[in-house]
């Protein structure tokens, strides 16, 4: 495993990033998080529409908005894209970086109370939403300050890809931009019984590594392409941002 890409605070001492995200990995969804507690406030859920230039039509985003919020405090934000596949479709997806350039952003920053800057704002995604995450922090590492790839389906580069996707981009560009910096954290996860996208994650952690790109990896047995990577890999990851 690699653990690097951390907030600068944490860099005390050689060797103190390792020890710090070591320390705070579990691989296990912790069993007291699985039952709701009816005195907790969780939070609200809201949904937006709006129309998106991108798919030419109008969608709708769903928003959690922390508990007790308050419209005079700011507030970090995290952006998380859901999975879905097809091979049809599949070219389609790459387009979300514009849908999350042009309409989503704007409409969260002009809706609601948020923080701004890298430092507070997050991307994560699971299987394609996890795959377009990446990418994105890739391609924008002075938007997130923090990036999260769970499961991420193939199609990033074409030597990981088990369809007909020529890939978004080459295997030497999965790397940032050293004009444009990089995140804090980029937490990559894989499940070694995954199915659906078989050892991509694998692949795209030894490509990461072979470009010398910073970034904590997570391969863990007993998981598949489902809610029992999504639930102990978001809980890692949450634990890791806006610190």
């Amino acid at each position: 495993m690699i653990y690097n890409g951390l907030p600068q605070f944490f860099e005390k001492a050689e060797g103190y990033q390792m020890k710090w995200a070591q320390s705070i990995l579990s691989e296990k969804f912790p069993e007291k998080m699985k039952k709701r507690d009816t005195n907790t406030d969780y939070g609200k859920w809201v949904t937006k529409s709006y129309y998106s230039r991108t798919a030419g039509r109008k969608t709708k985003m769903n928003v959690l908005l922390p508990a007790y919020y308050d419209k005079e405090k700011t507030y970090p934000v995290l952006y998380l894209l859901h999975g879905y596949y097809d091979d049809e479709n599949s070219l389609a997806y790459d387009n979300f970086i514009n849908d999350l350039e042009e309409d989503v952003m704007p409409l969260v920053e002009k809706t609601f109370s948020i923080s701004k800057g890298t430092e507070n704002t997050a991307i994560a995604g699971f299987s394609v939403g996890g795959r377009e995450a990446l990418y994105i922090g890739i391609q924008h590492p002075e938007q997130f300050g923090y990036v999260g790839a769970v499961c991420p389906a193939p199609g990033l580069v074409s030597g990981t890809d088990t369809s007909q996707h020529p890939g978004q981009l080459k295997d030497d560009e999965l790397k940032f931009d050293k004009n444009n910096g990089s995140p804090y954290l980029l937490y990559l996860a894989g499940a070694r019984e995954d199915g659906a996208v078989g050892d991509t994650p694998s692949q795209l952690h030894d490509l990461l590594n072979k470009n010398k790109v910073d970034h904590v990896w997570q391969l863990l047995d007993g998981t598949g392409h489902d809610e029992s990577s999504v639930e102990i890999y978001l809980y890692n990851y949450m634990q890791m941002i806006f610190k």
